[in-house]
């Protein structure tokens, strides 16, 4: 969100300076990137959410510590099965944001309100989330804060150096980001 909101002038002169030209070429490739996450919500639903959800998260950890012991496995399997499904919920709210985006740039900077409008959906998006998706993504927050540690607990030394590894190249990128912007 820092990154956003410090590129704010970049972001804001180029609404302001765009064409319509360029405002639907936005509005349309955003578009596609959700109806694209759309249709890949359709087979999901016939799959094994659990299993899916599973595979998801084991992949994820494995990316970021390396090699997982049976525990951390079971760990990662329990917040897997109590996570909240809110996939849906989710791209409801984006196309709900898509929808007020595509108000915002089609008034332009003649409507008084533009430049604060187009601030709040920039830099405040989730205002537009309803209360389902906020109950859903608050409850998976608590879930996650209290697995997190416990598997960060776990962790073997060549884990922690695995994690300390990714976690210095993560770094190096948002630094190599915002000396770019």
């Amino acid at each position: 969100k820092n990154l956003i909101s410090n590129a704010e002038p970049l972001w804001m002169k180029a609404a302001l300076s765009s064409n319509d030209q360029q405002v639907e070429q936005l509005l349309e490739n955003i578009r596609d990137d959700l109806n694209k996450r759309q249709k890949k919500l359709k087979p999901r639903r016939s799959e094994n959410e659990q299993t899916r959800q599973r595979k998801k998260l084991r992949r994820w950890f494995k990316n970021w510590l390396g090699p997982l012991t049976d525990q951390q496995l079971s760990q990662i399997h329990q917040l897997a099965d109590n996570l909240q499904t809110s996939s849906e919920q989710w791209l409801n709210y984006r196309f709900r944001w898509l929808a007020e985006l595509e108000s915002v740039l089609r008034a332009g900077s003649a409507d008084p309100l533009y430049e604060f409008r187009l601030k709040q959906l920039v830099l405040e998006p989730q205002t537009l989330r309803d209360a389902s998706l906020k109950d859903s993504l608050r409850a998976d927050k608590q879930r996650w804060s209290t697995a997190l540690p416990t598997i960060i607990n776990s962790l073997s030394k060549s884990q922690r150096g695995h994690l300390l590894r990714k976690l210095d190249d993560l770094i190096g990128d948002l630094k190599q980001l915002t000396a770019s912007a």
